[in-house]
């Protein structure tokens, strides 16, 4: 190296002996610069080869329709396309113009999409997920069922490992509002205690967590499920007999029309047809898109359902499709959640609009904000205390939006989470309770239009510079509820599989939430992906003892017997032969009354946690007294089925009982793959056969016939009844092939006790896996086989498709 006194630039062995100037000058530096950058600039405009743009592009982006339409082809690329399209001297073939009734589009695109709904209620997601999911038609609204891009194990990895995001606005809320006595009064009458915490919690109905609970008939328990709710209570310090209090429900809808019946009932409601505010009956001119979205829905308030109790306090409000929830499943979830949304300290708003109503709550708001800070350190929600419900004032998310998408992390530091782990009084408030606030924050709500001006006016694009002052908190605010889901505790799964956050947001605002959790990084998921996160967590949904449950399953085995009759004959599986009578549904009434010996074919799901923990410490060895009314022998009760080695599982498996020599085999040999049923007789084959061929010769003689008489110029009318002939034919070749199932408990070689209701492959596990239902005195029968097997604890299960019986543990879920 050189003396500093010369004021060496680079090492002498890497550079060599060169110096920095005391000057220099502008214009050439520049010029040469330039220089550079234009060389640079039409080398990359003109490649060195022939390669079409549309030929480099990603696997994803390789569709074959472009090497038809240009228009294909992103816009941002199209031009460069066309232009090297010219160059190479390739002409694409001119498109046909289609005719002008294909070319139309309606003169008002928002009223068309408000026609569209009439039937199918969309969600305000429905354009996004139409784009990217298959759509089904289900309770009455158009869902997103699964990806288009084949992303299930995309989506299962960001259950485990980041985050999955679900829109469940389709979820029904109804709002119970009185005096705290006369609402348990009619709610006692549909829940039981034995199947966990109810209405009258006390715990719950401060508001601080949120509720679950099976919904029955009135007193019809255990009979008479309708299935499964969760229930909110207003936040209330203290609660005392003349204070009016607000209970949400929250349903599915395939059951949403039997606990609206069932309320009216209990109750005593009437409707009350003369709605108080009627101002949004008047046609205005002046209406925004915003406007016009939420024309067929219940926005404003007035435009609720309202019932009055004729008997007590009790005031009912329908607000379904008037909250928008979303559902953020996996580790990140707490992440996703707090990127996404960035609170507003009230304290320090200046923006006179709803939010100044609140002032008198800035004590509360401060809780909140606190504890939003605390959340920031948290980095899986299952630190959280379970089922919590917080409130927040955030951004509207357009405005903290990313320009590119990225993935939220959790941030990694030494915060202890103990503090957390206790409630304060009032994060669980939020201003969303009011229905004023919804219908203000609905319609102030700024129009996509007005946003993009008020960007466009910024010197500085983005929104970076402003988030580190207070200017962010006077932009416009939405009031969110986060809602906590713990997730599963069940043995054999990982702890906390399954947990995340519900997000409640009032109308309008889906689409700016759904796209600020997509931009952060959140997965989409649709209606398999539940099934999915349901299968792997042990969750048993769409029980069979209720009717929504026995729709679905009459709705599957529908749709299955379809696809099965349009399979050639000679393709099809004979389930005579494989001993499978009922491939495509559950017979759960046949399996009760084989089992009670006729006297019961009604059942019912077995939900008393009591007797359930006792069946599952039975099965673990435990000695414990069972002691059953007789009335319980025709319940159901839900198990998880493991396979033990190699196999698959489907749904409508069979699960049964193993013989004494199936477990002394496969103590011997613990390779057992397990025994195969032997091939039964087809006592129908030739009925079919001779069917068919009276059927082939009937369509002759009509065939024959017409044809004499078109030469004879008559028309008859008799003879034209070829449709009702094949039709009749196909009804018997139906029964031919799947004769009505009689029994189904001794009809094959092993004794049947249950059915897998959702069977797939596990990723938790590394094996098949599903869940399903053993009926109680078969799982009596199985625990008197086991006591001389400790280790060997196994039930064995069957598919439709296949003769090879294997053996799968079996766990019981309480």
């Amino acid at each position: 190296m050189k003396t500093s006194s010369e004021k060496p630039d680079f090492d002498s062995l890497l550079g060599g002996d060169v110096k920095i100037p005391q000057s220099v000058s502008i214009k050439p530096f520049i010029r040469a610069r330039m220089d550079e950058i234009e060389a640079l600039t039409q080398l990359i405009e003109t490649p060195s080869n022939n390669i079409l743009l549309k030929q480099k592009f990603p696997k994803h982006m390789r569709r074959r329709a472009m090497s038809q339409n240009v228009k294909r082809i992103p816009k941002r690329l199209r031009e460069h396309h066309i232009d090297m399209r010219e160059k190479s001297g390739i002409r694409e073939v001119p498109i046909k113009r289609p005719r002008r009734k294909y070319r139309r589009r309606p003169q008002n695109l928002l009223s068309d999409y408000n026609r569209r709904q009439k039937e199918f209620i969309w969600l305000e997601t429905h354009i996004w997920h139409a784009k990217r999911f298959h759509m089904v038609e289900k309770w009455g609204y158009k869902l997103a069922d699964f990806p288009n891009d084949k992303s299930y194990r995309a989506c299962y990895r960001a259950t485990t490992k980041h985050c999955l995001i679900q829109d469940i606005s389709f979820y029904c809320c109804i709002e119970l509002s009185g005096l705290l006595n006369d609402i348990l009064e009619g709610m006692e009458k549909h829940t039981s205690s034995e199947c966990g915490l109810t209405f009258c919690s006390k715990y719950i109905q401060s508001g601080k967590t949120e509720g679950h609970v099976t919904f029955f008939k009135s007193g019809r328990y255990p009979y008479g499920a309708i299935g499964e709710i969760n229930y909110i209570w207003q936040p209330c310090s203290q609660i005392s007999e003349t204070d009016t209090l607000v209970l949400w429900l929250w349903c599915h809808p395939s059951y949403y029309s039997e606990i609206l019946e069932e309320l009216i009932k209990s109750y005593g409601l009437d409707q009350n047809e003369e709605n108080q505010n009627l101002d949004f009956m008047e046609e205005d001119d002046t209406k925004t898109v915003e406007d016009i979205k939420l024309e067929i829905k219940n926005i404003p308030f007035g435009k609720c359902p309202t019932y009055h109790s004729r008997i007590n306090s009790v005031k009912m409000v329908l607000l379904k499709d008037t909250l928008n929830c979303f559902r953020l499943t996996g580790p990140l979830s707490q992440a996703l959640l707090t990127s996404c949304f960035k609170e507003i300290d009230l304290s320090k708003r200046t923006v006179c609009d709803w939010s100044m109503q609140f002032k008198d709550k800035i004590d509360i708001f401060k809780k909140q904000l606190l504890f939003w800070e605390k959340m920031k350190n948290i980095t899986h929600p299952g630190q959280l205390p379970p089922n919590l419900v917080f409130g927040l004032l955030a951004v509207d998310p357009r405005l903290t939006m990313p320009h590119h998408k990225n993935k939220a992390v959790g941030n990694i530091s030494d915060f202890s989470c103990q503090s957390l782990h206790s409630i304060e009084e009032g994060l669980s408030y939020s201003p969303i309770w009011s229905s004023k606030v919804r219908d203000e924050v609905s319609a102030s709500k700024l129009s996509t239009q007005r946003l993009n001006e008020l960007r466009s006016e910024k010197l500085i694009p983005g929104i970076e510079v402003e988030l580190n002052n207070e200017n962010i908190n006077n932009f416009p605010a939405v009031p969110c509820l986060f809602i906590h889901r713990p997730g599963t505790h069940m043995d054999g799964k990982p702890t906390g599989y399954s947990s995340g956050w519900d997000i409640i947001v009032p109308a309008g605002y889906g689409q700016p939430v759904w796209l600020g959790l997509v931009m952060h990084g959140g997965r989409a998921g649709g209606l398999k992906e539940t099934a999915s996160i349901s299968r792997e967590a042990g969750i048993l949904y769409q029980h069979p003892d209720t009717a929504a449950g026995k729709l679905e399953d009459e709705h599957r085995k529908n749709e299955l017997t379809k696809i099965f009759f349009r399979i050639p004959p000679a393709k099809r599986p004979n389930y005579i032969k494989l001993g499978f009578p009922t491939p495509f549904n559950c017979p759960w009434n046949i399996l009760i009354r084989d089992w009670t010996d006729g006297e019961h074919e009604s059942f019912f799901v077995l939900r008393n946690i009591k007797q359930l923990i006792c069946l599952k410490n039975k099965l673990m060895k435990i000695r414990n007294k069972l002691s059953f009314e007789p009335t319980m022998t025709s319940a159901l009760v839900g198990v998880m089925i493991t396979l033990k080695g190699k196999g698959s599982l489907d749904n409508n498996a069979y699960i049964c009982i193993p013989t004494k020599s199936d477990l002394e085999t496969l103590k011997a040999d613990p390779d057992f793959s397990g025994p195969v049923e032997e091939k039964h007789r087809d006592v129908f084959k030739e009925n079919r056969k001779s069917a068919l061929e009276d059927h082939q010769k009937l369509l002759r003689k009509l065939t024959r016939k017409r044809r004499k008489e078109r030469k004879q110029v008559e028309k008859v009318n008799e003879c034209s009844k070829s449709d009702e002939i094949i039709s009749e034919h196909s009804e018997i070749m139906k029964r031919l092939w799947l004769p009505e199932c009689t029994t189904i408990k001794e009809y094959d070689c092993r004794t049947v006790v249950g059915f897998v209701t959702n069977g797939d492959f596990s990723f938790t596990n590394a094996k098949s896996s599903g869940v399903g239902y053993i009926c109680l005195k078969g799982l009596l029968a199985l625990f008197q086989l086991l006591e001389e097997f400790e280790k060997n604890r196994y039930v064995l299960v069957r598919n439709h498709n296949s003769n090879q019986y294997r053996f799968a543990a079996i766990n019981i879920i309480c």
